[in-house]
């Protein structure tokens, strides 16, 4: 078996985006490299990790040199382990840690990551493939959106049959291949930490609200704008189109155009069998109510004229997460809440809104 262990210049990981109780001494980055999906049917031939000891980044490799050599491989990194609290990983839970976690009831060793806090990269931050505008969420589209380079040119499988080739014959050229692939992908882990602000934001909601304010749009409508403090600077700015405005985020701050809407609105009445709807006043009374008024002034309401009409300010909403809901028709899917002063003064109700509108 081959060790590796070599220290890194180049390593700065942004261990600001964990928890707040985390250390360097405590995070371990690893990465497998196999030569399937099946632990049954392949074999695991390299483990890489990076750690941090001694006031610098530390990157160590072990080789299987041939798939006799699995068991050393797995027992040498399970030992590793032991010292760390924090294991990082891409898609480590959906496969790297159950293949580890098989491979080690095969050998009968005890599978020291399990007492390890998992924190799962990939799982992390696929919640934000839409507004990052990603049509790829694998670790090459991710470094890409962040701009991070890489001297190998391998994939995973296209390694497979080189290892195959290494293990027959031996060559420098091959053992260097396997390593600076499984290196980048170790290393790539520490510079995709940045990346979490993006679910602190959207799906964490991490944020203060720093300021609020409105204005006018060209057409006379009022504009509400929104000022978010993150907790977690992004690393890349954002700008979102949004069917009620527009978002954009830029270092620590996220900003919200919101369109609002005053005017006259309709909010339409449940169980509308039991009104009736008057032309003459354009509203729907209940049935008890329109019974004082003449016949030939009043109809059955339906469904479409079972409504009432109210002038105000109103803020669109997703769902009708705040009653009562307003439409400008029956079939409008645009849903509207009343923007009163009492909701813009409470700033749990505004969060919950903000939080509504940038959940993706």
């Amino acid at each position: 078996m081959i060790l590796q262990k070599q220290t890194l210049s180049d390593c700065q990981p942004a261990v600001f985006c964990l928890t707040d109780s985390a250390s360097k001494e405590d995070i371990l980055f690893f990465d497998i490299e196999t030569t399937g999906f099946s632990p049954k049917n392949s074999s695991l031939y390299l483990i890489g990790a990076v750690y941090f000891r001694q006031k610098a980044w530390h990157a160590i490799q072990w080789l299987a040199e041939t798939p006799a050599e699995e068991s050393a491989l797995l027992k040498a990194f399970f030992d590793f382990c032991t010292t760390y609290r924090i294991l990082i990983h891409f898609n480590g839970e959906g496969f790297d840690i159950p293949y580890l976690a098989q491979k080690a009831r095969q050998y009968h060793l005890p599978f020291s990551p399990s007492r390890l806090e998992s924190l799962d990269l990939y799982r992390r931050i696929r919640t934000c493939k839409a507004p990052l505008k990603l049509t790829h969420m694998n670790q090459k589209a991710l470094e890409s959106f962040l701009g991070i380079s890489r001297q190998d040119r391998y994939t995973g499988g296209k390694l497979i049959d080189i290892y195959h080739r290494y293990t027959k014959n031996p060559d420098k050229t091959d053992l260097q291949l396997l390593l600076l692939h499984n290196l980048d992908d170790v290393k790539g882990l520490t510079k995709l930490l940045p990346l979490l602000s993006y679910p602190a934001l959207f799906t964490e909601h991490r944020y203060t609200i720093q300021n609020v304010s409105w204005e006018d749009a060209p057409d006379g409508q009022p504009l509400l704008f929104l000022e978010l403090a993150l907790d977690v600077p992004v690393p890349k700015p954002l700008s979102l189109d949004l069917s009620f405005g527009y978002l954009t985020i830029h270092e620590g701050i996220c900003r919200l155009m919101i369109h609002a809407f005053e005017g006259e609105l309709k909010y339409f009445l449940p169980d509308y069998r039991s009104y009736y709807y008057l032309p003459d006043q354009d509203c729907a009374i209940h049935k008890t109510i329109a019974a004082y008024t003449a016949p030939s002034r009043r109809m059955k309401a339906t469904a479409s004229t079972c409504y009432q009409r109210r002038y105000g300010l109103f803020l669109p909403q997703k769902t009708a997460l705040f009653t009562p809901v307003f439409q400008k028709s029956y079939r409008d899917p645009c849903l509207w809440f009343e923007c009163t002063e009492q909701f813009m003064n409470t700033s749990g109700q505004l969060f919950l809104y903000i939080k509504s509108l940038i959940s993706f």
